[in-house]
């Protein structure tokens, strides 16, 4: 009788099976770091578009009611008011300049490309919260009541208002106006691009100085809107002597002055933002990404628009209903 015998693995087996090991593995790792890059990707392109939504949702809320005064007839019936820049009576919200809260007015001003409230006037806040602005982004300022009427509150900057005339106080005590009298809250918000986020230095921010109430009196308190957005950039619309209350021409801020500011009839924004997600190692922004929407030259600061982070640029065109020619 004949034994069996069992025979192993020969040496060109083993190496064969261990290659074949190797080359699914790889394959395999191939398709992880794949699936992962297109993973954070994905992520990125869904930051970068929420950053450009929710900062073009606000300001166009924010404009759309810019200008309310209430019941009053308009900012010349309303007692208090004064141009900024001025030492009219502010109620003491100057941390920012004079008269920066009651210019009610020009219910919407800004700057081209500088932290200002407009043309050479430099906002007396710091920025926050490291003290820096993105280079050449702008600066906007919108001022206009409450929607809804609120109780009297002493320390904040209220309008008492009819249909015939209005006053600002901040005691408490509501100017005595006749019947009919409602009270809103002021609103006032100084829009920018911040350098840096409370999340770090080098990742910008939207913030706003936000005028706000309390026991020290009306002041303006410095908000983080939203992270990623690192440009804004803002054009006029100027209407002309007809009245149809449409733009005949598009102007920066530089271009504004006191004859032009009630004839402004829409807002056009331009928003850039970038991703968290410095591995998405791709821009689908073009080097003029940080522009004047007026020209296609670039902005300062390039180098941030050639490192790895993913941007977009998002415009929309907003009407002022609230503004009106006067």
């Amino acid at each position: 009788m004949t034994a069996s015998r069992s025979h192993g693995f020969g040496l060109v087996e083993v190496m064969v099976s261990v290659a074949l090991g190797t080359f699914v593995a790889i394959a395999a790792l191939a398709v992880h770091a794949r699936t992962a890059t297109e993973a954070r990707t994905a992520l990125a392109l869904q930051q970068v578009h929420e950053a450009a939504r929710t900062a073009l949702d606000l300001l166009e809320r924010e404009l759309r009611a810019a200008g309310h005064l209430g019941p009053a007839p308009g900012a010349e019936a309303v007692a208090g008011t004064a141009v900024a820049g001025t030492r009219g009576a502010d109620f003491g919200a100057s941390q920012c300049g004079p008269a920066v809260a009651v210019d009610l007015a020009r219910a919407v001003t800004g700057a081209d490309g500088a932290y200002a409230l407009e043309r050479g006037r430099p906002l007396e806040c710091e920025p926050a919260p490291w003290h820096r602005t993105v280079p050449g982004s702008d600066t906007l300022t919108v001022r206009r009541a409450a929607s809804e009427p609120a109780p009297a509150e002493r320390g904040r900057l209220q309008l008492a208002a009819t249909r015939t005339r209005g006053a600002l106080f901040a005691n408490g005590s509501v100017p005595l106006l006749g019947p009919g009298t409602a009270v809103h809250d002021l609103e006032v918000g100084l829009y920018y691009v911040s350098a840096d986020s409370s999340s770090g230095r080098g990742t910008p921010s939207l913030r706003r100085k936000r005028l706000v109430g309390g026991p020290a009196g009306p002041r303006f308190e410095d908000e983080e809107l939203v992270v990623g957005v690192e440009d804004l950039q803002v054009e006029f619309g100027v209407d002309g002597p007809d009245p149809d209350e449409m733009p005949e021409r598009y102007v920066t801020a530089a271009a504004l002055d006191g004859a032009t500011i009630p004839r402004v009839v829409r807002l056009r924004l331009a928003v850039v933002a970038e991703t968290r997600d410095p591995t998405a190692r791709h821009s689908n922004a073009p080097p003029t990404a940080r522009r004047d929407p007026r020209s296609n030259d670039p902005r300062a600061n390039r180098a941030r628009l050639d490192d790895a982070h993913r941007r977009l640029v998002v415009e929309r065109t907003v009407y002022l209903r609230n503004l009106r020619r006067s």
